[in-house]
């Protein structure tokens, strides 16, 4: 229901006014002049009975006409007057469906920000795990390149620690010098370097696998964390060979390890499915 369709019947009111007062009115000059015309040869009278009688045959006619005007009158007002309560009624309807579809924008507005600030966090998050993948690649690169000495026999014999962790026999990789062990003194310092070169290497590999798992859990890509599983893996298993891998670390790695294999075996299922 539109303003312009309420506002026609108090238009029409507006109209009829005029009408239905002119109406009454007439009725009222009817009225009279039918009693002049029949007792208007009698004067004004000065007899309190004349002027009861008078006013009982004006009230008698008028009253019912006048009362029927007003009568039509109210109608119309009333009539009007649930139109304009109609019309607030439905605007109030229109309203309250706004305000519900302005919460369900705002719902949805809310939903999608949040969505995209969780994207952007995430993306960030990533962006930080591949800078420090990056930072540990070039530590693993310059740790591949430092000498490392073993005392075999008498002799002190000098390895590239790639190529001793790569190649080396299970019983060269026996000779890596102890953790715990003081080396001798003439050969303290090579050997002293070696233990620092190969702690470096268990800490790197530790924090390198921590990265890769969180990176697991954020990335859909696989494609990091399968290059450089294989590489850990057995940098991991030839650094316990030499006693520089403690126990809980180990199992740490190992059980990182199985973590990022069962969310790749997840993601292999859901997209197959």
């Amino acid at each position: 229901m539109s303003i312009q369709n309420v506002s026609q019947p108090a238009d029409r009111l507006l109209k009829w006014l005029p009408a239905i007062v002119s109406a009454a009115v007439l009725v009222l000059v009817v009225v009279y002049a039918a009693y002049a015309w029949n007792f208007g040869q009698l004067g004004v009278s000065q007899s309190q009975e004349d002027w009861g009688q008078f006013g009982d045959f004006v009230g008698g006619i008028a009253n019912p006409v006048l009362s029927f005007f007003a009568l039509i009158t109210l109608v119309l007002t009333v009539g009007l007057q649930s139109k304009q309560l109609g019309l607030a009624n439905e605007q109030l309807r229109v309203s309250r469906q706004e305000l519900a579809d302005t919460r369900t924008e705002l719902e949805l507005a809310r939903k999608a920000a949040e969505g995209q600030l969780k994207h952007l966090q995430q993306e960030a998050k990533k962006n930080d795990i591949y800078r420090t993948v990056r930072v540990l690649e070039e530590r693993l690169e310059t740790l591949y390149k430092e000498p490392v000495y073993l005392l075999i026999g008498d002799r002190l014999e000098c390895w590239q620690l790639y190529l001793l962790l790569s190649h080396g026999s299970d019983s060269l990789l026996a000779k890596v010098p102890p953790l715990l062990e003081e080396p001798p003194e003439r050969c303290h310092a090579q050997l002293m370097q070696t233990k620092g070169a190969l702690t470096r290497l268990h800490v790197t590999l530790v924090k390198f696998s921590f990265l890769l798992t969180s990176l697991s859990s954020i990335d859909d890509s696989d494609e990091l964390t399968l290059f450089y599983e294989p590489t850990l893996g057995h940098l991991a298993k030839q650094l316990k060979k030499t006693g520089y891998l403690p126990e809980d670390d180990e199992q740490s790695m190992h059980h990182m390890a199985q973590f990022r294999n069962t969310v790749r075996e997840g993601r292999r299922h859901g997209h197959a499915s």
